[in-house]
């Protein structure tokens, strides 16, 4: 097993996934909904990644925010290398990832810009004392006054069983050699054989169940990063608090909107038990005793403001949102920790109307189908994120964004075309600032309709099927091998019946279509990007 530095894995690359949550617009909602005055990400901003991988958000988000400047750092050239491809693929000029030690940038002061969003995500708990400190200069050299860090790590005493399991698995991978995936393997029929046989740490219910049901599924690459580091490690959030102190940051709130609710954390009980505790790194870290999540989502700002009721929930109310799923009318529950919620009537009509008519602000929101429901802006938010209803949104994309976008279309379809349907990928979603994934069948939709070819079922049957049969290709369905033409086609027409609406309004929601009735760029017969 290679170990890069500070005993982090860097013999086999990361997964490639981009979170909605870290988008510059998804990272400010939950700051104004925890009552913090923090300005919008826009023109002239610049956002950091540490630790971004193959930097697939921050490349969505530079799509996104052409007016903006970004900056990704990962140790793993693999990551690097693979980002700056998709960069020059979509022909961004905004944006720059850097192949570095933590350690060696923040021996350089200003060796970043100046930042105003940063993100560590995946990382802080996963990486040795030396390497948190790195970190902390960084922040403490390079955030602006007004600047917003998340930042994202184990957290105790909920990841007491995970521990025990990261350390079993990493000792029982030093009794093999090879690459990480291979020790990996053999690893995990070792603590298998360790549970079946009655190791009393490791036959526990709850989440040591859990985490053994999650190897047998989880991607390789993500078990290997997730446990197999030598530094793993989770703290306290008092201990994060005091790093966070010391690089001149304040605890801002947590990046998942209902969390800044403590009544939808804890029950009347145990608010009372904390309602005289003023330092709130010490509330904090006692109300974690009470719940059992496993990872912390925090929000840290340099020159922490905080706003009047008032003013957060006119800030809120003109936030625009958009669609993040198909609403079908079936009922709704949170599963928050205080007790499960079913989701109101009103923000179901809200998701509904969403869908429908595309994105639309608070304001519309609370005057119309959520009227009824009583609730405040900050309330409203919450449920609306949280119930996976709706995500906050930028202003229709510009041109230039656009064409972006169709690049990537382009890109991953004609990937389709050359390697199968199968192939699969992700196209920049610009209203949320990040990513969404998309299929080699979703990709020819999406190319299709960019070129101009009508939004109904025959026609995109077409457009899918074109390049295939022009090359003699086949179709591969259900395991079932089938070359006859018009058998095809109709396998394509019953799968285009079912995506079409389910994943067409959603992209256009997104900004990864251009509005509905227009005439796209790229269309007819004009060279696509």
């Amino acid at each position: 097993m290679a170990l890069g530095h500070d005993g982090y894995v860097n013999d086999l690359p990361y997964t490639s996934n981009a979170f909605v949550g870290l988008s510059p617009v998804n990272l400010r909602l939950p700051a104004l909904v925890a009552g913090v005055d923090v300005a919008p990400f826009e023109r002239g901003g610049v956002m950091w990644e540490l630790g971004c991988g193959y930097g697939n958000g921050l490349i969505s988000a530079a799509a996104a925010y052409p007016e903006c400047q970004f900056v990704g750092v990962d140790f793993n050239p693999a990551h690097i290398a693979g980002g700056r491809r998709r960069i020059a693929t979509l022909g961004l000029t905004n944006i720059e990832l850097l192949e570095a030690d933590f350690a060696e940038l923040a021996a350089r002061p200003g060796s970043l810009p100046p930042c105003d969003l940063a993100v560590i995500h995946g990382v802080y708990s996963w990486v040795g004392a030396p390497v948190r400190a790195a970190l902390q200069d960084l922040l403490r050299q390079g955030v602006r006054s007004g600047g917003l860090v998340f930042l994202s790590y184990n957290v105790l005493p909920g990841s007491q069983d995970m521990a025990v399991f990261q350390r079993a698995l990493l000792e029982a991978s030093r009794l093999s050699v090879g690459r990480s995936d291979v020790r990996l393997e053999a690893a995990k029929d070792r603590i298998k054989a360790l549970r079946a046989a009655g190791a009393g740490q490791l036959v526990r219910d709850g989440l040591m169940k859990e985490l053994f049901e999650k190897i047998e599924s989880a991607p390789t690459a993500y078990l290997v990063h997730e446990y197999m580091n030598e530094s793993w490690d989770a703290l306290y959030h008092s201990q994060v608090a005091a790093d966070m102190a010391a690089a001149r940051l304040d605890y801002a709130g947590s990046a998942v909107p209902h969390e800044n609710f403590p009544n939808a954390m804890l029950t009347p009980a145990q608010l009372e038990a904390l309602e005289d505790i003023a330092l709130p790194a010490v509330r904090e870290t006692l109300r974690d005793m009470f719940l059992q999540r496993i990872l912390r989502r925090d929000l840290y700002m340099r020159g922490l403001t905080r706003m009047s009721g008032a003013g957060r929930e006119e800030v809120l109310r003109d936030q625009l949102f958009c669609a993040a799923s198909r609403q079908d009318g079936n009922p709704v529950t949170l599963n928050w920790p205080a007790g499960e919620v079913e989701v109101p009537a009103p923000y179901l009509q809200a998701g509904q109307v969403l869908w429908r008519d595309g994105p639309t602000s608070l304001r519309a929101l609370l005057d119309g189908p959520l009227a009824g429901s009583g609730s405040s802006a900050a309330e409203a938010v919450a449920i609306l994120v949280s119930s996976g209803l709706a995500w906050p949104c930028l202003p229709p994309p510009s041109s230039e964004v656009s064409a972006v976008v169709q690049r990537a279309v382009f890109d991953l379809a004609e990937r389709a075309c050359r390697l199968g349907l199968g192939e699969s990928g992700a196209v920049p979603a610009p209203r949320v600032g990040s990513e969404l994934p998309v299929g080699g069948l979703e990709a020819r939709v999406l190319d299709g309709l960019w070129q101009g070819v009508p939004n109904d079922t025959p026609a995109l049957v077409e457009h899918v099927w074109a390049p295939f049969e022009a090359a003699g290709e086949w179709l591969v369905h259900k395991g079932e091998r089938i070359e006859d033409g018009a058998q095809c086609r109709a396998v394509l027409t019953e799968m285009l019946d079912r995506l079409r609406p389910e994943r067409i309004p959603l992209w256009r929601g997104l900004g990864m279509l251009p509005p509905e009735g227009t005439v796209p760029a790229g269309s007819g017969g004009t060279p696509r990007p």
